[in-house]
This record gives structure tokens, sequence and C-alpha cells, in this order.
């Protein structure tokens, strides 16, 4: 996925659910952090994600809003994503982006080469 400061990174998103409540996590960065306030909404999905920035000894928190609604028909079948940050240093433009579902061994035999060569994925 492509930030609005211009990196890429290779994100994840796992979804799951436990004891009947839906869980999950959203790799921002690289780095796992827990789902809050997930609800499904019809074939709209809500999540909110939070990380700490630290610029000059000063450290905030940084807040993602993530929704999506499933489009397109199978096997095509997408996860049409907007992100919006508030929070931490300055302002971001919401980001769009697609995720696509993929096999759990898939996935991990994946990570383990981006990990392992320094690929990103695309936007």
């Amino acid at each position: 996925m492509r930030y609005d400061w211009g990196d890429r990174h290779a994100e994840r998103i796992v979804l799951g659910r436990h004891a009947g409540e839906f869980t999950g996590t959203v790799t921002f960065l690289g780095f796992a952090r827990p789902m809050e306030k997930l609800r499904l909404d019809g074939g709209n999905l809500h999540f909110e994600a939070r990380s700490q920035e630290s610029m000059n000894g000063e450290t905030r928190e940084a807040v993602r809003a993530y929704a999506a609604e499933l489009r397109g028909q199978a096997p095509g079948k997408v996860l049409a994503f907007r992100m919006q940050t508030r929070g931490g240093f300055g302002s971001h433009a919401p980001i769009e982006f697609a995720a696509r579902r993929v096999d759990a061994s898939v996935a991990a035999g994946a990570a383990s080469e981006a990990s392992a060569a320094g690929a990103t994925a695309g936007d």
C-alpha cells in the first residue's frame, strides 16, 4: 500500500471471530495493531487502530479510522478501504486501497518472502 508521504508497505488485515465477537488486527508500517470499535454494518466494515508517533522527544497518539465495502463478483471480490488518520503530527489525506482474500498458507509464505527480499505491495 502507498501512504500519502510516498512510502510503500505490504500491509495485512486479519479478521476472525472469537466467543461470538469479531476480532482482528491490521498492520501499519508492518507492525500489527489490534482493531478497536470493530463493527459490521450490512456489507460494510468499520474499525480503528492506534499507534504512537514521536518527533523531537514528543510522542502523540494517532488514530486510523478504516471503512470498507465489499465490491465485485467472485472470484475477484475485494474490500475497498478508505483510511483516515487523525491526531499525531500533521494532517494526512485519506488513503484508498483494495484488500483481497489470501489463503492463510499463501499469506504466511508471501510475508516471509517479502520480509527477506524487502519487497512491498502495490497500491
